[in-house]
């Protein structure tokens, strides 16, 4: 016997047949098929039994007891004609008699599809009875468990909990099942027709008054579930086909031992990239062991660092051991296997920079942020590092690698070819960052000035680090840089850190920032002069060279640089002037007499420096001075004007001095009265103030 799909007239279960005894001996006409519809709770009344119930009766016994019918003793043919009637009401009594006598001595015990009050089948053969009945969830279940089929099982199970132990409708009393129909054949004519519909046909009590009952199935469910579970991972495993397993591990898996098993065995298997996508990323209870977790990360170390830092992502620290880790990872760089030269995947140096950021979290996860934070000074992932030291205040922590910090958002192509201005303002924040620190005596300035200055191509950021020092610039906002007292306290003071580096800040102001190195130079005192002179002559900076021969007292040579080298009267006369030294102006004319243009500037600005005849005698007869003329009456007119404001000046002298002689005059002419005391009054005075 085989079962066939009615719709499709395909067979279902190649597998499944049902052998039925000498088969080949019978015909079709051997056969019989009986129905027994379905009995509902509304149609169930007191059976009663009678002799001329007792062919029907014996079929409702067949289905309900079969064993009375094939343990009887009497022979039970088919009904023959209408002249058998009576023999075969006694052959029925006598049956009837028989069973209730052997009924009396024991109680039998039905079959379990007996118990169901669905609709039953009977297909009778004269060796066999065969008895067919709607197969519940619980049965496909277990069909499926039977022929392997186990992911049909598992999905079964997870969306029909029931099946497990049975369905709720079934009754396991055989007391509450009446011994007889209680219906006639034209009841059950009438209600063959009622139902209209095969669902309705097929229908059972219990699914037509279906009630919630709260059963707890959990425990039991879940259990079976992980069973059936471990029995679709070894059919795929032994199968061959560990990506599938993989993909079902998170779905079947439920406890830490059967995790730790299953993934030992992707591991053993060399299958990590099945498995590691599941591994649970929350911890379970128990915990799984965390070696599970670090021989994974230790395979995609070596292997895949890609997907050691997805991982490393994705699982939290608390699954596994940090150090463990720390050192895999710290092992690998200290190898040179990876460096960051090397290129994967097409980009130099990727997986150097995926192990080092990698690092420098494991060293945050383990609470160790110094040596995070040079990590990312190294990967020059300048937003990490500052965050971290404004978050940890670790500015010191980075006193040993201060090119490391000031290099952070500086690209080695950048400090090839990028300009000055760009230089400054990729490593502002970090100069910034230091003056500020410098001002709180964290990281002092010969620390920072002695590691630039030994370090190749450092010149530029020493001296944007020496100017920002110089001028006070403790923040790397612009509008902070405006005159205010805390500004002027933070630049006095941080020009007072630049005096201990005087030396070092001349040639980088003479290099880089010329306005800057004037200012230096007349505002410092800490500065060598020879040094200073010697920086000057070498870059021919005139200027600042006439200001420090000035300083020198070497007035002469400074004033001859000026007119030899600058070729400047407006100049000179201003250093004359501001030197009001008579034997400088006598080397200042004699050098003019030559020079008709220079005698022409003395004229237009000299003033009252010198005597005005002193200048006119000395020019020489006969030299021809362009625009003489014009100076000869500037020079007039000026002394005209500086009379002319001395006479003013004169006269209101002479005014204050009168006022001042009349009201002398009145005071004195004025009488003061004033009592004489006795001599007596003079002694009490005395000892009163005493």
């Amino acid at each position: 016997m085989r079962i066939i799909d009615i719709n499709t007239k395909e067979e279902l279960c190649v597998a499944d047949t049902l052998n039925v005894s000498r088969f080949e001996s019978l015909s079709a006409t051997d056969y019989h098929l009986g129905i027994l519809p379905v009995v509902h709770s509304s149609m169930k009344t007191t059976a009663q039994r009678g002799t001329l119930e007792a062919i029907g009766g014996g079929i409702w016994d067949a289905t309900m007891y079969p064993t009375r019918l094939f343990s009887s003793a009497v022979s039970v043919g088919s009904a023959g004609s209408s002249n058998d009637h009576g023999s075969s009401k006694k052959a029925a009594s006598g049956i009837a008699s028989t069973v209730d006598l052997q009924a009396s001595k024991a109680v039998q015990v039905p079959h379990p599809s007996l118990l169901s009050l669905g609709m039953k089948i009977f297909i009778q053969s004269p060796y066999d009875c065969v008895l067919a009945t709607k197969p519940t969830i619980s049965d496909h279940f277990s069909w499926l468990d039977n022929h392997g089929m186990y992911e049909d099982a598992w999905n079964l199970l997870d969306k029909h909990p029931e099946a497990v132990g049975g369905l709720p409708d079934r009754e396991s009393s055989i007391d509450s099942i009446p011994s007889t129909p209680t219906t006639s054949r034209g009841n059950r004519l009438d209600l063959t027709k009622a139902q209209s519909t095969l669902m309705d046909f097929f229908a059972d009590d219990a699914s037509q008054n279906a009630t919630s009952v709260a059963q707890n199935f959990n425990s039991q469910v879940e259990k079976e579930k992980r069973r059936i579970g471990e029995l679709w991972l070894q059919h795929l495993v032994a199968a061959g086909n560990w990506t599938k397993a993989g993909q079902i591990c998170g779905k079947v898996l439920g406890t830490s031992s059967s995790w730790e098993h299953w993934i030992w065995e992707f591991v053993h298997a060399g299958k990590f990239e099945e498995i590691a996508p599941v591994i649970p990323t929350t911890q379970l209870q128990p915990p799984l062991p965390s070696l599970v977790y670090e021989v994974v990360l230790g395979h995609y170390i070596s292997r895949d660092r890609v997907r050691f830092k997805e991982l490393l992502q994705r699982w939290p620290p608390e699954l596994y051991d940090i150090n463990s880790i720390i050192q895999a990872v710290e092992g690998k760089l200290k190898d040179k296997d990876v460096r960051e030269d090397t290129v994967e995947g097409g980009q130099v140096g990727r997986d150097w920079k995926i192990l080092m950021d990698s690092l420098a979290k494991l060293y945050l996860a383990d609470g160790r942020p110094r040596e995070a934070l040079h990590c990312y000074i190294r990967l020059q992932d300048a937003d990490a590092a500052m965050n971290l030291i404004s978050e940890k205040h670790l500015v010191d922590a980075v006193s040993d690698d201060i090119p490391g910090l000031i290099l952070l958002r500086v690209s080695k192509e950048q400090q090839k070819t990028a300009p000055l201005s760009q230089l400054e303002e990729a490593s502002s924040e970090a100069i910034h960052l230091l003056v500020k620190e410098a001002h709180h005596g964290i990281v002092r300035p010969e620390t920072v000035i002695a590691q630039l200055e030994k370090r190749a191509g450092m010149l530029p950021y020493l001296f944007f680090y020496i100017r920002a020092l110089w001028n006070g610039d403790t923040t790397h906002d612009n509008d902070a840089r405006s005159s205010t007292p805390l500004n002027d306290l933070a630049a006095s003071k941080g020009r007072s850190l630049v005096s201990s580096f005087a030396d070092t800040a001349l040639p980088l102001f003479a290099e880089y920032d010329r306005p800057l190195l004037m200012t230096f130079l007349k505002t410092s005192q800490s500065y060598t002069l020879e040094t200073a002179s010697t920086i000057c002559e070498q870059r021919r900076y005139i200027p600042e060279l006439v200001y420090l021969l000035s300083k020198e007292g070497r007035t002469k040579r400074a004033l001859f640089l000026i007119i030899d080298e600058l070729q400047d009267v407006s100049q000179a006369i201003a250093f004359a002037k501001e030197q009001d030294d008579p034997d400088l102006w006598d080397d200042l004319l004699d050098y003019s007499m030559s020079k008709p243009r220079f005698i022409r500037g003395l004229l237009e600005e000299v003033g009252t420096a010198i005597n005005p005849i002193t200048l006119v005698r000395r020019i020489p007869e006969g030299l021809e001075i362009e625009g003489l003329r014009e100076g000869l009456s500037r020079m007039i007119k000026e002394y005209e004007i500086q009379d002319s404001i001395s006479e003013g000046v004169a006269r209101v002298l002479r005014g204050e001095v009168a006022i001042g002689m009349s009201t002398l005059r009145t005071g004195q002419k004025r009488g003061i009265k004033f009592e004489v005391a006795s001599r007596v009054e003079k002694v009490n005075g005395e000892a009163h103030g005493v």
